[in-house]
């Protein structure tokens, strides 16, 4: 299968004049924009509203701020009590455990204060925390579930050619404009910046300058976080918004198994030492320049 992205050839990019329409709405603490490829303005306006409309639904059930949400009502839950969670709640914090084991802890959606203790029963929904101090926040890979509920929406309104972004952190790019391989998305920062060409697919972004405030190291509580800045690509939003997160905090080392162990993600991840930044590609060949 060939991967979804792709080096795009050098002065290829958007077409002149596309019938492309940009929709832009706030949730989830950020703006999410979306891009739709479509002759008709006024019928992919609908297509995107209705597309917010998701955002904002999942939003009053994900978000930990939202008094009446499930994440809340799990964080005031007593120990030792099943929580009955929605669906989407219940799968989206299934997927944070996921991944948390999957990056050896790097992702935290507890913030190091109990992802591994979640009991998950999939017969009634529910979750169950052992220790009350543990306090789930959505934050890392919110926008990115919430992007991935989107193209079975687009597809009921027949719309395909769509890239949506959550805060320019995280892109989901469905089908390309016509005339196009892909949607173009920048990776890499100064000299070494490049545009790859995206499809079914997403990319999404981490670092110090932009997001490292709001990162903490669950692994190694109090230490500083490395000066990088990482993109991960996967096929989902889901993903690529844990990965970015996780490729801030683990070793080179740790990245290099990670990625010669799962054949359809790549990432690039820039590291700045004493003034020096050292990019390194990760996963796919097509991410290197040229090839």
């Amino acid at each position: 299968m060939s991967p979804p992205w792709s080096e795009l050839p050098a002065g290829e990019g958007t077409p002149a004049d596309p019938p492309t329409h940009r929709f832009s709405h706030r949730a989830m603490n950020t703006l999410f924009s979306i891009v739709i490829d479509h002759p008709d303005a006024r019928y992919a306006g609908q297509a995107a509203q209705a597309a917010f409309a998701e955002i904002d639904r999942l939003e009053s059930i994900l978000s930990r701020f939202a008094e009446g949400s499930d994440i809340s009502r799990l964080n005031r839950a007593r120990p030792n009590r099943p929580t009955r969670l929605g669906l989407e709640a219940f799968n989206c914090l299934l997927q944070a455990k996921q991944f948390h084991h999957l990056t050896g802890g790097a992702f935290d959606s507890s913030l190091g204060t109990g992802m591994d203790t979640l009991q998950f029963n999939r017969d009634t929904g529910s979750v169950t925390k052992p220790d009350a101090r543990t306090q789930i926040d959505l934050g890392g890979i919110g926008k990115g579930y919430a992007l991935d509920q989107l193209p079975d929406l687009f597809a009921e309104w027949e719309v395909t050619r769509v890239c949506a972004d959550g805060g320019g952190s995280t892109v989901l790019a469905l089908d390309p404009p016509i005339g196009l391989p892909g949607w173009p998305v920048g990776l890499g920062t100064d000299d070494g910046a490049f545009t790859i060409s995206l499809r079914r697919a997403s990319v999404s972004a981490s670092g110090v300058a932009t997001q490292g405030e709001h990162i903490t190291d669950p692994v190694h509580p109090g230490q500083r976080l490395k000066n990088r800045r990482c993109w991960a690509c996967s096929r989902l939003a889901t993903e690529s918004d844990c990965l970015s997160t996780a490729l801030m905090i683990l070793p080179m080392e740790a990245i290099q198994t990670f990625y010669d162990s799962r054949s359809e993600n790549a990432a690039l991840v820039e590291e700045t030492h004493s003034g020096t930044t050292q990019a390194r590609i990760f996963g796919l060949p097509p991410l290197q320049r040229g090839q």
